[in-house]
């Protein structure tokens, strides 16, 4: 599969990858590195959540964790970090990175975060695929996300125009 997704970036196809680490799914921690440092060399945009890096990485930070997604490769990185929002950061032709920070809305009552980083993607990526602006894609995300977690279960109604209007701002 990997090698197909190198065919398709060399087509000029954008790659798109979230880890998504869950250790049951996967025989060891080594086989699991050696996969994602190969998606991770192939990612336009990495899409993860610190605490699952923290988790099989050992990243002690945000600032390690980003460090480290843009030295295996890839371009653009979201870090999701669940109540704190997200942190966007971005690797330039001279090998600086620029970072922005993401603050979301304060839940007092978290039901289930079943599908919440799932959410945040969806809720990003449709602002991101239409050239939203990063703070905009960002918004939408953490929105979302915050809309999920606070019923039980992953599959629930969206109020999306309220998304469309705060983000509309």
């Amino acid at each position: 599969m990997l090698s197909h997704l190198a065919q398709l970036k060399q087509q000029g196809i954008m790659i798109i990858y979230d880890s998504n680490y869950r250790p049951s799914l996967w025989t060891s921690k080594m086989h699991c590195h050696l996969a994602n440092n190969k998606a991770y060399a192939l990612a336009d945009l990495a899409l993860v959540t610190f605490d699952d890096e923290a988790q099989l990485w050992g990243d002690s930070s945000v600032a390690q964790c980003t460090e480290r997604l843009h030295q295996q490769g890839a371009h653009e990185v979201i870090v999701k970090l669940g109540e704190d929002g997200c942190q966007y950061s971005k690797k330039h032709p001279d090998n600086s990175i620029s970072v922005e920070l993401f603050s979301t809305v304060k839940i007092a009552n978290v039901v289930d975060t079943t599908a919440a980083g799932d959410s945040f993607n969806a809720g990003f990526l449709a602002q991101w695929l239409t050239d939203k602006s990063i703070a905009q894609c960002a918004q939408a995300g953490n929105l979302l996300a915050a809309q999920v977690i606070q019923k039980r279960g992953a599959i629930v109604e969206i109020d999306t125009a309220t998304i469309k209007q705060t983000i509309k701002g």
